[in-house]
């Protein structure tokens, strides 16, 4: 396979220099991420539209669930629920597949002289492309549920570029770390397992008791759920979400940068 982009025929001396380089690289990763969605659905009658089908009976199973104990009609809690699954979906498993971004291309990266942070930019956008095929069902969510089209929706888009800024930083973290520690992959899935938990994922904050409330809003996995889901719901995010996850966006690309800067000379021999 071919894609576009300038080669490097000799590898960046720094992580840092790394990372600019593999943002620079953008169509290669780009390119490549879209084959891999190819390949991995490629004998698959419908793809990654599986993933919607599975997100879709999760959602109305909870929602139904949830409805039942609360004494709440389900088309209020559905489109909350489905939309907060889709984007937990989303995080969790561009954490997770992070932490494998550097090991399962080990071969490739002692072998070409390419950015090794691009194989992480290009395993967060394979989910990315996931992601928006998700999507396919806020349509139908809207349709069910009714939830007011307002000038408000616009307002995801920022919040989804936040979202996977910060979920950028994340994987390279966690890509670095594994590729020293092959128990971190382990760690990393049961960790966000239970977080699923005690993040408003499927249920409201405000049916939280006042004890528990004040740790739900300074969770920062729910300020990026929130800036791409209550858009979605017609809402505008509260003003501590934005700042908080900006804030965390610069915060944690000058750790990731640190870190990985530290570590890029020995990737190669942890691989």
């Amino acid at each position: 396979m071919t894609v576009s982009g300038a080669p490097t025929t000799t590898r960046p001396r720094s992580g840092t220099s790394d990372i600019l380089a593999a943002v620079a690289a953008f169509e290669s990763w780009l390119s490549l991420g879209s084959f891999d969605i190819r390949q991995r659905y490629r004998r698959s009658a419908i793809g990654p539209f599986w993933i919607v089908i599975s997100t879709a009976a999760v959602a109305g199973g909870i929602g139904f669930m949830m409805s039942s104990i609360q004494g709440r009609p389900i088309t209020n809690l559905i489109a909350y629920i489905i939309i907060g699954i889709m984007i937990w979906q989303f995080l969790s498993t561009a954490l997770a597949e992070s932490c494998q971004a550097l090991i399962g291309r080990a071969a490739y990266i002692k072998s070409l002289p390419q950015p090794v942070c691009a194989n992480i930019l290009r395993t967060l956008w394979v989910q990315v492309l996931i992601f928006l095929h998700t999507m396919i069902l806020y349509p139908f969510v809207v349709l069910f549920t009714g939830i007011p089209i307002s000038g408000n929706l616009l307002m995801a888009i920022p919040g989804l570029a936040l979202l996977i800024l910060n979920l950028g930083w994340m994987s390279v973290i966690l890509a670095t770390v594994s590729a020293r520690f092959r128990d971190i992959p382990l760690v990393v899935g049961n960790f966000l397992s239970f977080l699923m938990f005690l993040t408003p994922v499927f249920w409201t904050a405000s049916s939280s008791n006042s004890n528990y409330l004040a740790a739900i809003d300074y969770n920062p996995l729910y300020w990026l759920i929130q800036l791409v889901r209550e858009p979605m719901l017609g809402n505008m995010p509260v003003t501590l979400q934005w700042v908080g996850s900006i804030v965390m966006a610069v915060v944690g690309w000058t750790v990731a940068a640190l870190i990985y800067n530290r570590a890029y000379k020995r990737l190669a021999l942890w691989l």
